[in-house]
């Protein structure tokens, strides 16, 4: 049994603002997982900070920060740290898909930052997270300034890397500390929570029960010819389909472009080829996927 399975078993999986939320319920010391800064501590490991007494102030998730030109970003998870009488903060931006992608949104967030009311921060540590460490991303994380306190992380080891320093890795040391009575031990409950967690964050965030690709369980439907979960699935039926393609979305362009992208990304959809397009009753909800896919990849930009 699975709890992340269990809660994304419903018609949309769980999103990026879920897993910040989990993220920064064990970064909190305050939390109900009773280890006090252990999650903490061993992140600051990961970024070289494990010699530094710093403790947790605060932990803000969805904070806003607007930039010099009045530019509004929200930050996923924000940690006001102390260092004796030094106010220091950790700033993570988190992505859990492909497609989130943003070239200029770690880099107005540090702006926004040192704009802030708090700018008397001593130092600024930032934390990218992603799913892994395409050249895309790293031109976002590239951009940060070159003397600041910043890395970029994985969620999961990924081939790029030859040290295992993703989260999921992370997660995995705290419990082989345990089983090896090397920290204090964690409860019954918080194992079962962090051993869900990683294997839920091993399934790239979708619960494992959603099916991806494949004809509809073996049966035909007149209306659509199938069904894939979230935006990068939808994105991958490229690959597999050299035709022209449909995505369903009720109320057609209009709806589409008023839609958010926290609902969009992890939402189910049909899709169907020309031939079926030609005899569906109502062709305003049905869009082409490159129009799709331009109205989506817009919003990302604009998040």
């Amino acid at each position: 049994m699975n709890l992340f399975d269990i809660l994304s078993a419903g018609k949309r999986d769980l999103n990026e603002e879920n897993v910040s939320s989990f993220l920064a319920w064990i970064l909190d010391p305050k939390q109900s997982h009773g280890c006090g800064q252990l999650f903490l501590d061993r992140l600051l490991a990961l970024m070289g900070k494990e010699a530094e007494q710093l403790t947790v102030a605060d932990v803000l998730v969805e904070e806003k920060v607007i930039t010099k030109e009045g530019k509004e970003r929200t930050i996923d998870i924000l940690l006001n740290l102390n260092k004796g009488d030094k106010a220091i903060v950790l700033a993570i931006e988190n992505k859990i898909r492909e497609g989130s992608y943003d070239e200029f949104q770690l880099i107005e967030e540090y702006e926004g930052l040192t704009n802030s009311a708090e700018s008397t921060y001593s130092e600024i540590y930032f934390l990218y997270l992603t799913p892994s460490k395409s050249g895309k991303f790293n031109n976002a994380f590239s951009k940060l300034p070159e003397d600041s306190t910043k890395i970029h992380l994985t969620w999961k080891d990924c081939i790029e890397e030859s040290v295992s320093s993703s989260i999921v890795a992370m997660l995995r040391g705290i419990l082989e500390d345990d089983l090896k009575a090397v920290i204090n031990p964690l409860s019954s409950e918080l194992k079962f929570v962090l051993k869900s967690f990683i294997v839920f964050a091993e399934s790239e965030f979708r619960s494992r029960g959603n099916k991806k690709f494949g004809p509809n369980l073996g049966k035909t439907n007149p209306y659509y010819k199938d069904r894939v979960t979230g935006i990068e699935e939808v994105r991958k039926l490229r690959e597999h389909e050299t035709g022209e393609i449909y995505i369903g979305f009720l109320g057609g362009i209009n709806a589409l472009n008023k839609g958010l992208i926290e609902k969009l990304e992890n939402r189910p959809y049909k899709w169907l080829d020309s031939e079926m397009f030609k005899v569906t009753k109502n062709q305003a909800n049905w869009l082409p996927f490159d129009q799709f896919m331009e109205i989506i990849d817009k919003k990302y930009l604009e998040k």
